[in-house]
């Protein structure tokens, strides 16, 4: 087993040997919506959230509004000059991850040529890598994003 190790922190002082998240998009059939679940390590998001307020942290009140805020800044999806983002429903921590969840109603419209933008951390961690899944009925598709290959498409 190899582990690497690090050090290219941009503008934290959080250190641990990689810096991913993994998103899951499914689609519900039932209310034509994408329900999105976004996981991060938690340290990453208190070293988000304590770069835009240094003395606030993660269970403090106005924390959402951060987060909602940075989401909607790297998470979208774009067409053209058209941008679409999903509903912040809030979070869930747990030890060292933290679940961020949305919902894009009228997901149906996002087959339409609907790219999928995610460069959640990229601007705090040189090494950042984000997955995404996308599920749609029984069919599911992999997307890795990375610092240049922030915006890609999703098809079935």
């Amino acid at each position: 087993m190899f582990l690497f190790s690090f050090s290219a922190l941009k503008g934290s002082d959080v250190k641990h040997d990689f810096h991913t998240s993994l998103t899951e998009m499914r689609y519900n059939e039932g209310s034509k919506a994408f329900e999105v679940t976004i996981r991060v390590f938690t340290d990453d998001l208190e070293a988000m959230i304590r770069a835009h307020d240094k003395g606030m942290s993660l269970s403090d009140a106005n924390a959402d509004k951060i987060i909602e805020a940075y989401i909607k800044r790297n998470f979208a999806f774009v067409k053209g000059k058209e941008v679409l983002f999903g509903s912040f429903l809030g979070k869930e921590s747990e030890d060292d991850v933290t679940w961020l969840y949305l919902e894009v109603n009228n997901g149906e419209v996002l087959f339409d040529g609907f790219k999928i933008l995610n460069s959640i951390f990229f601007d705090y961690f040189d090494d950042q890598k984000n997955l995404v899944n996308v599920l749609y009925k029984k069919e599911r598709t992999t997307l890795i994003f990375s610092d240049y290959n922030k915006l890609q498409a999703f098809t079935f």
